[in-house]
């Protein structure tokens, strides 16, 4: 809904929804005492609404002349409260009073070594102590671990990906510690792939966790983070790592030197290789953005598309051509229990080397477009990172600056045969990222304050040339025309503001949350052919801005009968654009939409380990910055782009069942997501292919439907000690409609994917692991329907010679077919390695990777109304010795 009220007018209305009235309130104070009669103190306790604490009222940790006051505001309407009181060298202490200002004297019993739940299996190899779960390194650590990243993974509910991001239980972990400090703030592959395994005591798993003290007691989270006890302080160690092989030059080295104690850490590391592990994601942050942080922060806009160096399906070991460089250095100061200064230094480079080649079928009704395309890809990134970070974590106040500076610069080539018509395409981009974010968390009274604010400031310049010319009718061309040129230069400022504040009125939980930004971008292009003979006019040419004020206001309450919380969220969302072209005053807009985004949420706790969850939301956004300007871009060598002329709105439906089950002492985890989604959109995109292979993509105004039901489900099982299971399966259907050469197709996608991975050693003569996965697509529009199926499978063996020695045999399998082709494609890889420990310290290694020299692999993948099949090129067969040393 559009409209025109004056922005007085709604800040008058904002500031009405975040008055909180405090009235009147109860005390009730707190002796507490040993059996000798002494004070204690440093002990803290929470007021809630039933013995487990499910809905914080009040909280204190601190004591006044030995007397804890907790006040109770006015607005709790409960004739009785529990209160909790927690000491790490007392026994938890849980009272039912009567909610009015009172005196207690209460005698706790010293224990200092009882913990709520202890389970213990296999010499104290697991630990539960509340919301805490403690894994001893050495009995889950096997003989071919080395990093703690190996032995991190064998945590049943574990996974880790590629990247090294870690996930327990199908959420991704929000922080990483060491010895209880955030070092790394987020990039800690550069641990768990550096710290040796034998370095590390034990690793503890932290559900429900809250970094800020000041929200401990007083939020309930569903976070969880990861902290590793390292059993060194004061002495320098690490990891060393090499190998030297064939086919000359074959390298890799990798050095982690460590330093920590109680007040200092650093950590860094030095990488080369050779052997085809991309080291583009050192020093990445993988941990999720906090939402009150993301909400009002600006990714990197990029235009143009890089040659593509990424292949699929098996390991990049096999397929990556490349030369990689990474170093950084991550130092933390801890000045006294509460503040803590960060400074974190990054580089690297990746040269990377790529030959595939694609065979596509569009399909209509009466024709096929077919593209065959063979290219050669080379991509040379650059990436150097800097922050410094200060953070005061106190119970009374939590504030933390980061200033953060990323500069990246990408060059590459793609040599193309398309269509038996030779392309050259050559790409350069230059990237500066400048941000502050500041977050500051104070109390008042009882209610818990939480700010945010961030400044961004980006920079993007990206060139692309093509050779010979392509799209010659509708870029302007002459009969001497080479190549075509793309200049893009991209800027953007942004500043944004979230504030939000939690308090209680009788029994619902109140949460308001504020979210402000303002940004300006700019975009600067020109498309034209080279040598230029007449001046370039708009739509080629653009001097476009975008300037936009979005405003978000977040109400919601939650109520809490028995097992079953109820949350409903009402969010109004303003926004107003003013887009400006300088080459086109016609595409000058200015324009205010106002958005109600509703939510309700059911959840239902049957215990401590089973919970479902149902939520219903409705959502509205506008188009971004990169759908907005007018101007034509060419994307690559074949995508010809062509934005709507308005402003695209689209309306999202969405329905979702979430279920989670968990039983730590058994080792078994299970999840289950059914999600529904209904979006309608303004526009419909139209794709154009010509027989050359050539895409123009345009878009009309046209009501557009995408529907969506996606099903997750994943099961992991500790079947005995040292063998788990993991099985997962994932279902998608899609329903859209898009415009093909012309023809309007209403479109069905379906995707079935199942997961298998099992492992198994106990540690005696042998072990086993096995990763698998099927998977099988099918698109189809009028009577016409495509499918196809994968089948991967990974496997590895492991014999033990002796205490010593190892001998390892893997391999890789993809099996690759689809319909209206009789022929299977088959891909078998294996390899050999043999494994000496000489020393505790010092392990050799003899491997020989794809030993029968397999030249390429087959993949197929169909979406909407094409097929494709994708066939790479794998490196040759190599063989190499390398040794692992800890420092």
């Amino acid at each position: 809904m559009r409209f025109t009220t004056s922005l007085n007018s709604y800040i008058a209305i904002l500031t009405f929804l975040l008055i909180n009235c405090l009235g009147a309130q109860s005390q009730i104070n707190l002796e507490l005492f040993d059996k000798n009669k002494n004070e204690i103190f440093a002990a803290s306790i929470v007021a809630a609404n039933d013995s487990l604490d499910s809905q914080v009222i009040s909280y204190t940790s601190k004591s006044k002349d030995g007397i804890y006051r907790v006040d109770i505001p006015s607005h709790i309407k409960l004739d009785s409260i529990w209160l909790t009181i927690r000491h790490v060298s007392y026994r938890t202490k849980k009272i039912f009073v009567l909610n009015k200002s009172q005196f207690f004297s209460i005698e706790l019993q010293e224990d200092k070594n009882l913990l709520d739940k202890i389970f213990l299996e296999a010499q104290k190899s697991l630990i539960i102590k509340g919301d805490t779960l403690s894994f001893d390194t050495q009995s889950l650590q096997k003989q071919q671990d080395y990093t703690i990243e190996d032995v991190i993974a064998r945590i049943p509910g574990v996974s880790i990906k590629q990247d090294g991001s870690i996930s327990y239980n199908g959420r991704l972990i929000s922080h990483f510690y060491i010895n209880g400090l955030n070092l790394l703030e987020g990039k800690y592959n550069l641990a768990t792939r550096g710290i040796p395994a034998t370095a590390v005591e034990d690793i503890q798993v932290l559900t429900k966790h809250n970094h800020a003290r000041i929200d401990q007691g007083r939020t309930n989270s569903d976070k969880v983070a990861i902290n590793i006890t390292v059993d060194k302080e004061n002495v320098i160690f690490g990891s060393l790592k090499g190998d030297v092989g064939i086919p000359f030059p074959l390298y890799n080295v990798e050095a982690t030197p460590i330093f920590i104690n109680k007040k200092f850490q650093n950590l860094s590391t030095t990488k080369t290789n050779q052997i085809g592990t991309d080291l583009s994601v050192e020093g990445n942050k993988l941990t999720p953005l906090d939402y009150s942080i993301k909400a009002i922060s600006q990714e990197s806009i990029t235009v143009l598309k890089e040659p593509n160096t990424t292949g699929q399906a098996i390991s990049e070991k096999y397929w990556r051509d490349n030369t990689s460089y990474s170093f950084s250095n991550d130092l933390l100061f801890k000045n006294d229990q509460s503040t803590e200064y960060k400074l974190g230094l990054g580089y690297n480079q990746n040269d990377n080397e790529f030959l595939s080649t694609t065979n596509s079928t569009y399909f209509l009704s009466n024709e096929q477009v077919v593209l065959n395309n063979q290219s050669q890809n080379v991509f040379d990134d650059k990436n150097f990172t800097g922050a410094f970070v200060i953070e005061e974590n106190k119970k009374e106040k939590f504030a933390k600056n980061k200033f953060y500076v990323n500069l990246k610069n990408g060059n590459g080539s793609s040599s193309n045969l398309l269509n038996d018509q030779h392309i050259n395409y050559l790409f350069n981009r230059e990237q500066v990222q400048i941000e502050n974010t500041y977050e500051i968390k104070k109390t008042i009274g009882n209610t818990l304050f939480s700010n945010v604010l961030i400044a961004q400031y980006h920079k993007t310049n990206e060139e692309s040339s093509t050779s010979p010319i392509v799209f010659p009718s509708q870029i302007s061309s002459t009969s001497n025309s080479e190549s075509t040129l793309q200049n893009i230069k991209l800027q953007s400022l942004n500043f944004g503001l979230s504030s939000q504040f939690n308090f209680r009125t009788g029994y619902l939980n109140w949460n308001v949350n504020q979210k402000l930004f303002w940004r300006s971008e700019q975009l600067a292009s020109s498309l034209f052919q080279e040598p230029q003979q007449t001046e370039v006019f708009f739509p080629f040419k653009s001097d476009f801005k975008l300037n936009t004020l979005k405003s978000n206001s977040d109400i919601s309450t939650s109520y809490k009968y028995k097992k079953m919380v109820v949350t409903l969220s009402t969010s109004l969302e303003y926004n107003h654009l003013t887009r400006s072209e300088g080459f086109d005053s016609e595409s000058d807009l200015q324009d205010c939409f106002l958005f109600f985004q509703p939510r309700l949420s059911l959840n239902y706790k049957f215990n401590n380990d089973f919970f479902v969850n149902i939520t219903s939301s409705f959502n509205s956004k506008i188009s971004q910055f990169s759908n907005l300007f007018p101007s034509v871009v060419l994307q690559d060598y074949l995508s010809l782009n062509l934005n709507p002329t308005q402003i695209n709105k689209t309306t999202t439906q969405t329905n979702s069942l979430y279920s989670s089950y968990k039983n730590i002492i058994k080792g078994f985890y299970a999840n289950i997501r059914v999600s529904s989604t209904k979006s309608v959109s303004d526009f419909t995109f139209t794709s154009t292919i010509d027989d050359n292979g050539l895409n123009t993509i345009n878009a009309i105004e046209r009501d557009n439907e995408v529907s969506t039901l996606s099903i997750t489900t994943d099961v992991t099982k500790k079947i005995a000690d040292g063998m788990l299971l993991t099985a997962d399966y994932n279902f998608s259907n899609n329903q859209t409609e898009t415009f093909f050469n012309g023809t309007l197709l209403d479109i069905n996608n379906q995707n079935h994917k199942i997961g298998l991975k099992w492992s198994f050693d106990t540690g005696s003569w042998y072990g086993f692991e096995f990763n698998g996965n099927y998977e099988k697509g099918i698109s189809s529009f009028a009577q016409i329907s495509n499918s196809n199926k994968n089948l991967r499978g990974a496997f590895d063996f492991s014999f033990y010679l002796n205490s010593k020695s190892r001998w390892n045999i893997g391999g890789e399998l993809i099996r690759a077919s689809f319909s209206g082709n009789s022929s299977v494609n088959t891909n078998s890889l294996f390899n050999s390695s043999y494994h000496y420990q000489p020393s505790k310290k010092l392990k050799l290694r003899f491997e020989i990777l794809n030993i029968f020299n397999i030249n390429n692999y087959t993949i197929i993948n169909n979406s909407a109304n094409f097929t494709s099949q994708y066939q790479y090129q794998l490196r040759p067969r190599q063989f190499n010795i390398g040794f692992t040393y800890t420092l």
